[in-house]
C-alpha cells in the first residue's frame, strides 16, 4: 500500500512539474511577444542582455539550497531550515552586490550607459528572491508539488 501511495505521489508530482514548467514557458513566450511589440527593439535587447548577466550570476553562485533541503536527513529540522534560509539571504545580498559591480564594466563593454541603471534594478529582484521561504523546498520534499 505504501509503495502504491508513493508511486501515486510521484506521478502526481511529475504531472504538476511538467504542467507548471510548460505553463511558465508559455507565459514567458507570451510576455516576450508582448514586450517586443511594446518596447523599442533596442530597449528589448538591453533588457535581454541584462537578464543574461543576472542569469549568469545566478548560475555561477548556485549552491543547491533547495536540493539540500529536499535530500538531507535533517530537512525537517527548524534549525537546518533557518540556516538554509540565512545562507539564501546572504547569497541574495552577494548577488545584488555582484550586480552593482558588474553594471559598470558591462555598460563600458557594450557602450550603453542605461546598463548602469538596469542591471542594479534587476539585482533588487534577486535580493528580494533571497528572502523566499524554504517552505517551497519542504513541500517538494513531501512531494506536495500542487500546493
Amino acid at each position: 500500500m505504501k509503495n502504491e501511495s508513493l508511486k501515486k505521489k510521484a506521478y502526481f508530482g511529475a504531472a504538476w512539474t511538467v504542467f507548471g514548467y510548460g505553463l511558465s514557458q508559455s507565459l514567458r513566450l507570451g510576455s516576450n511577444i508582448i514586450l517586443t511589440r511594446l518596447l523599442v527593439p533596442e530597449v528589448f535587447g538591453l533588457m535581454t542582455l541584462s537578464y543574461v548577466f543576472i542569469t549568469g550570476l545566478n548560475l555561477f553562485s548556485d549552491i543547491g539550497i533547495a536540493p539540500s533541503i529536499i535530500r538531507h536527513e535533517k530537512g525537517e529540522d527548524s534549525e537546518f531550515l533557518d540556516t538554509a534560509w540565512t545562507i539564501q539571504i546572504v547569497r541574495g545580498c552577494c548577488l545584488f552586490i555582484g550586480c552593482l559591480f558588474i553594471a559598470w564594466p558591462a555598460s563600458k563593454m557594450y557602450n550603453e550607459p542605461l546598463l548602469l541603471t538596469i542591471i542594479p534594478l534587476l539585482g533588487v529582484c534577486v535580493l528580494i528572491k533571497g528572502f523566499q521561504s524554504t517552505s517551497l523546498a519542504t513541500l517538494k520534499r513531501h512531494m506536495k508539488i500542487g500546493r
